[in-house]
C-alpha cells in the first residue's frame, strides 16, 4: 500500500505595500514621533483627555499608522494624540497599521489623514492643503474631491494664510470664524483688516456685521471721494428680529437712509413679510 505524501505549495509572496495590511499590536516603546507632524503645538492638546477617557472605555478603534525603521523601531506618520494618550493611560501595546513607504508618501498620508478629521482649525487645515498642493503637486480639485470639499472652500482656507498673522492667531483660538477670515480677505489695508479683526473679537460681532462695517467703510469712502458729506452709521436691531442699517448725512440735517440687508431669498422674503405685517 502506498503512503500518501503531503506537498506544500508555497504561497507567492505579497508586495511589499500589502505585507502589513491588518492592525498589528506593537510595543508603544518602539514608536517614534518622526517628522511627519502635522499639527501645530496649540491644538496638540485639545482633546486628549476627552480621547483618554474614551479609549479607556472603549479601547483604541483607529489604529495608528506607523511605518518600520532600519533600528527596528517605528515612524509615527498618523495618530500623535491617540499615541498620547494612551501613554497617559500606561497602556504597553497600541495596534498599528504598518506601512512601507517614503518620506514623501508618509507625509502626504499624515496630511490627508488629518485634514479628514474634524478637529482642525481653519488654518491648520490651510496649512495642510498648501503643503498638499506645492509639495505633493495635488491640485484643488483634486483635493477637493479626495476630502469631500468643493474646489472653492479649497480656495478659501487658501486665502487665509494670506492674513495677517495676528488675525491668523484669532482663527486659530476660535476668537474668530473661517467665516470672519473670508470677509477679511476682500479687504486690501493690512492695517484695516487688523483692526477690524480687533473690533470683532472686544465687541463679539458676527461676520454678517463684519460685512455690513466693511460695506459702511467703502460707501463712506466713495463718498469721501466724490465730495459728497460723509455718513454716520448706526447699526440696530429692531424688536420683530429685522437688523437695520442706520446711515445719517453728517451734515447736520438730519436727513439720512435706512437699510435693511439680507443674505439670502429666503431671509429677503422673511423680512419683507415681518415689515409688512399690521
Amino acid at each position: 500500500m502506498k503512503r500518501a505524501v503531503a506537498i506544500r505549495v508555497a504561497k507567492p509572496r505579497a508586495p511589499i505595500a500589502n505585507v502589513f495590511k491588518e492592525p498589528r499590536q506593537i510595543s508603544i516603546e518602539l514608536l517614534r514621533v518622526g517628522p511627519f507632524r502635522t499639527r501645530s503645538n496649540a491644538s496638540f492638546g485639545r482633546g486628549v483627555d476627552a480621547l483618554a477617557e474614551s479609549i479607556s472605555r472603549l479601547g483604541i478603534i483607529e489604529p495608528i499608522v506607523v511605518r518600520p525603521r532600519d533600528d527596528g523601531a517605528y515612524d509615527l506618520i498618523a495618530g500623535e494624540r491617540r499615541l498620547t494618550a494612551a501613554k497617559r493611560l500606561g497602556l504597553a501595546n497600541v495596534p498599528c497599521i504598518v506601512r512601507r513607504c517614503s518620506d514623501s508618501e508618509a507625509m502626504s498620508v499624515a496630511l490627508v489623514e488629518n485634514l479628514q478629521r474634524c478637529d482642525l482649525n481653519p488654518i491648520e487645515r490651510a496649512l495642510c492643503i498648501k503643503r498638499l498642493i506645492e509639495e505633493f503637486g495635488v491640485t484643488q480639485c483634486d483635493l477637493g474631491t479626495m476630502l469631500g470639499m468643493s474646489q472653492s472652500s479649497v480656495a478659501h482656507h487658501l486665502k487665509l494664510l494670506s492674513l495677517p498673522g495676528a488675525v491668523r492667531k484669532f482663527i486659530e483660538s476660535g476668537d474668530l470664524t473661517m467665516g470672519h477670515g473670508k470677509v477679511l480677505g476682500r479687504v486690501s489695508s493690512t492695517d484695516k483688516v487688523v483692526a477690524l479683526a480687533y473690533w470683532c473679537v472686544q465687541t463679539h460681532k458676527t461676520v454678517r456685521q463684519l460685512e455690513a462695517e466693511i460695506d459702511r467703510m467703502h460707501t463712506d469712502a466713495v463718498a469721501a471721494s466724490n465730495g459728497r458729506p460723509k455718513q454716520l452709521k448706526q447699526q440696530r436691531e429692531l424688536p420683530n428680529g429685522v437688523y437695520v442699517l442706520i446711515r445719517e448725512n453728517a451734515d447736520g440735517s438730519g436727513s439720512g437712509t435706512l437699510e435693511v440687508p439680507y443674505y439670502s431669498a429666503t431671509e429677503r422674503d422673511w423680512v419683507i413679510k415681518t415689515l409688512s405685517h399690521k
